[in-house]
């Protein structure tokens, strides 16, 4: 499964690297390209002419509600008409919603890696973690700190979760990253991008589904490693806005904004 995360990885990396000096102009462009695709991907997917039909019974259901509204009977078995009329439309669009939603989780993750996070800065500091098999020894693990970055406190070891914590602290702008060490084995965690829209995963996990859906901006773990999971709990470049990153709201807007754009010139029935 590895192979899948390495093309998605190369394929958003050459989207991506034309605005790494305007990320927002970035994320609209490849919002838009990926609103598109996904729009071409429903019309394929579903029975357009029965999604279109259920669509004319939903609008004429809201029409006839709207001319008898001075008879309680009546409405009430509109509503009900229309409530039918809505399944049927839902059930019309379901297999669109089976094939899209795991897509666009997979776009969001890579989005996630380029927008969400940041580099430490000089004085900043934050909690690693390193997961371990059941087989490994908790007292041999180290941290062994990159370039610019500086173990401030621990290990802290907790053997019921098989966990070890350190807070480090950044020394300078971007310190490269860090390594765990058990004993001759040596798993590396970076902290910082390759470029203005690098890559910079919070986690790195062993190859499997978990890294292919919800890790894979970085190499995975070996697959029978000590190490199962490092975390690194870096700052978010920006606030949340009403609940949830600015970069994800952006990536709504401009997706849906790139769908209905060509939504006539294709002949998309939504």
């Amino acid at each position: 499964m590895t192979w899948i995360a390495s093309l998605l990885n190369g394929l958003f990396d050459l989207l991506l690297r034309p605005f790494g000096g305007a990320p927002w102009l970035g994320l609209a462009v490849v919002s838009a390209l990926v609103g598109v695709a996904m729009l071409l991907l429903f019309k394929v997917v579903t029975n357009q002419d029965l999604l279109a039909r259920r669509r004319r019974e939903l609008t004429g259901g809201l029409y006839e509600l709207s001319l008898y509204q001075d008879s309680l009977t009546v409405m009430a078995r509109l509503q009900a008409r229309l409530l039918a009329a809505n399944l049927r439309y839902l059930l019309a669009s379901l297999p669109a919603l089976v094939v899209l939603l795991p897509l666009a989780l997979l776009v969001i993750v890579q989005l996630d890696a380029r927008f969400q996070r940041r580099a430490l800065h000089a004085g900043e500091e934050i909690l690693v973690t390193a997961r371990y098999a059941k087989d490994a020894a908790a007292d041999l693990f180290a941290l062994e700190p990159g370039a610019g970055l500086v173990v401030a406190a621990g290990p802290v070891r907790d053997r019921a979760e098989r966990a070890v914590w350190w807070r480090v602290r950044a020394e300078r702008d971007a310190p490269a990253g860090f390594a765990v060490v058990h004993g001759a084995d040596r798993f590396e965690k970076r902290l910082a991008p390759d470029g203005p829209l690098g890559r910079l995963a919070a986690t790195r996990v062993a190859a499997g589904w978990r890294h292919v859906l919800l890790h894979p901006a970085e190499a995975p773990l070996p697959g029978a490693a000590v190490v199962t999971e490092l975390k690194a709990e870096l700052p978010a470049r920006g606030p949340d806005r009403f609940g949830m990153p600015g970069w994800l709201w952006g990536f709504c807007l401009f997706s849906i904004a790139g769908g209905l754009a060509v939504k006539g010139l294709f002949k998309v029935e939504i």
